[in-house]
């Protein structure tokens, strides 16, 4: 099967979006399938250098989100590039410039498109004019707008699954879950050498947390949590790996409650390097309520971590059990929740239950269920498209 993957975000940007198309790529190719990635041009990727089966369209940073990229032209050479290529589905991972590039090449190819929803729109509103140009109602449009006519739609979560159906989307929706390598997650190499560089002993309990540092996903909470935690715990260490636009507020907040010594700021890591993050830490947490998958739970939970994190129906779902994480409602319950787990580390310990989940978010799971999904989306097309597979532009 010859696929197209069309997407605004892909290596060498950093995000769970760019990092679940990379790993479906992967899968979709592990079966014997040709993936092409449709997405936008990067500073960090220089025009000249050949990328197999990647293509580039010329962009611009998008509005206040610079950090992400919007295509601004590209449409007719997008469907020429599919054509020759002979594409047999059109995947589109963003509801924004190249996901509407993948719906015109669709159409005018006469091929199923479908659709992966990842981002909860009305969690971001505020990176727009400080939320007083955009509302709700504004992306509800967009949303509906957008899925029209698509063949079948991808929900990373039963959250993403009920947000959709309360903006009247009708085109069929399927929850899959983003998986992961867990063969890549489960190496434990040097990973002693990684706490040695950042000076934390072996006795020091660890907690960690892997984000973009933007101010939707509450790190702050976690910050004013640990005065406490560190009262019952003592020696607790957190360890904050990411970078983003509240990074400069989170370490001024550190300094004004005297954490220097029990905060450590990473930074941007090397993906590559990201798995010996996790094998340093004991605990892995997170205060966001943004997420729509938690791609750094997934990760996290293959690096055999138990993973603590915000109530949600999402995080309810995924963390079902105590062997394998706990959710919270507010302060108090995740001071309480964090000590619990460092304390009486053993007692949550269940290597079957642990290995049972390992199977759910597996990226081999993933991409058998993708793959289930583009043969139900090319047959509900054929039956529905009776016309030509091949056809010029409309």
């Amino acid at each position: 099967m010859n696929i197209g993957i069309f997407t605004d975000t892909y290596y060498p940007q950093v995000s769970g979006v760019a990092t679940s198309i990379k790993t479906l790529k992967e899968q979709l190719e592990s079966h014997g399938h040709n993936v092409y990635i449709f997405t936008t041009t990067d500073p960090k990727v220089d025009s000249n250098h050949y990328e197999r089966n990647i293509f580039r369209f010329k962009s611009i940073p998008f509005i206040s989100f610079t950090d992400r990229r919007i295509a601004v032209r590209g449409l007719f050479r997008a469907y020429q590039v599919a054509k020759e290529l002979n594409l047999d589905i059109v995947h589109t991972q963003t509801e924004f410039s190249m996901g509407w590039i993948g719906k015109f090449v669709a159409k005018n190819l006469k091929i199923p498109c479908l659709h992966t929803y990842h981002t909860m729109y009305e969690d971001y509103l505020h990176y727009v004019a400080k939320g007083r140009l955009l509302r709700p109602y504004h992306v509800k449009q967009m949303s509906r707008s957008f899925c029209y006519h698509m063949t079948g739609i991808v929900a990373p979560s039963e959250r993403v699954l009920n947000t959709l159906e309360s903006y009247g989307i009708k085109a069929p929706i399927s929850v899959i879950p983003t998986g992961v390598n867990i063969a890549k997650f489960q190496r434990h190499d040097a990973a002693d050498n990684w706490r040695t560089k950042y000076e934390i002993s072996d006795q020091i309990p660890l907690l960690l947390t892997v984000s973009r540092l933007a101010y939707e996903k509450n790190i702050n909470n976690l910050i004013s949590a640990m005065p406490e935690i560190i009262q019952r715990v003592s020696n607790v260490c957190l360890l904050i790996v990411g970078d983003g636009p509240a990074k400069n507020d989170l370490v001024e907040q550190v300094k004004r409650l005297h954490l220097q010594d029990n905060i450590i700021f990473t930074g941007e890591v090397d993906n590559e390097d990201v798995p010996h993050y996790y094998h340093m830490a004991n605990l892995f947490v997170s205060t966001s309520i943004s997420e729509s998958q938690g791609l750094t739970y997934i990760e996290a939970l293959a690096s055999g971590l138990q993973v603590i994190a915000t109530h949600s129906p999402y995080t309810d779902q995924l963390l079902d059990d105590p062997a394998i994480g706990a959710t919270f409602c507010d302060k108090s319950e995740l001071i309480d929740i964090v000590c619990d787990y460092l304390v009486n580390e053993d007692k949550f310990v269940d290597k079957s239950k642990q290995q049972a989940k390992l199977h759910d978010i597996s990226a081999d799971n993933f991409g058998d269920r993708i793959l289930q999904l583009y043969k139900e989306c090319q047959t509900t097309y054929a039956k529905e498209n009776q016309t030509s597979h091949s056809g010029e532009i409309s």
